[in-house]
């Protein structure tokens, strides 16, 4: 895989309270600089760029983030706020609360309410459903995964960089093994080096997301030898 190649998988994502207009015009030109999947930021950070920037790039910000423990209408209200306002992708934290204390029913139901909701107001638009692998169990992921399976997101994103460690081999194994073969993967929290992203997108990963996305670039083109943009 080259470069450009590579590039093309990675959501470059910041989400960090000191988000300004300039840091997010630095963003912009590096996603469109080296030809990034998509740039994840928050909310509001929409509304500070221009629509002929908006169109050049794939923007991506999140739902009920970082815990997902807002009651399911108001997620579902937010993603479609989110996508009116321009946004292309909406990456949605699930309760993942209700697989922990063991109410699966519950958690299928919600995770079937959002995608159905969204899918029907923009059957176009990118839905990815974060559910924090760090904290389960195998048992639990494998529920999870069924509720998942049944939803039918465009991804399962396997993190939202708050729980108690980065995302593993094993657990896009895992998921891969279970997880509809339709329903992509994206692997995120702790990725902040060009072997470990490669490594996971060999495990089963389609989609990288990370905050360290210039750090992997670069070490990418050290590595391999190929360019994908000015540095």
């Amino acid at each position: 895989m080259n470069c450009i190649d590579f590039a093309g998988k990675i959501d470059y994502t910041y989400l960090k309270l000191d988000l300004t207009s300039d840091k997010l015009l630095s963003l912009v030109k590096d996603v469109l600089n080296h030809k990034f999947r998509s740039l994840v930021v928050p909310y509001y950070a929409i509304t500070w760029l221009d629509e002929s920037i908006v169109h050049k790039l794939s923007l991506c910000t999140v739902i009920s983030f970082p815990f997902g423990t807002a009651p399911t209408r108001l997620k579902v209200e937010e993603a479609i706020a989110a996508l009116d306002m321009g946004y292309d992708e909406v990456d949605i934290v699930s309760n993942i609360w209700l697989i922990k204390s063991g109410l699966y029913d519950q958690y299928r139901e919600e995770v079937k309410q959002i995608v159905s909701e969204i899918r029907d107001r923009y059957p176009d638009k990118t839905i990815k459903i974060i559910g924090e692998v760090t904290i389960l169990n195998y048992n639990e992921l494998r529920k999870a995964i069924d509720a998942i399976n049944s939803a039918k997101p465009d991804f399962f994103k396997t993190s939202t960089g708050y729980g108690p460690r980065g995302t593993i081999l094993d657990d896009v194994i895992q998921i891969r093994q279970v997880l509809n073969p339709e329903i992509r993967i994206k692997a995120s929290g702790g990725i902040r080096s060009y072997r470990q992203a490669m490594d996971l997108i060999s495990a089963g990963a389609d989609v990288i997301g990370t905050s360290s996305a210039m750090q992997i670039i670069k070490e990418c083109i050290k590595l391999e030898g190929c360019y994908s943009g000015r540095i």
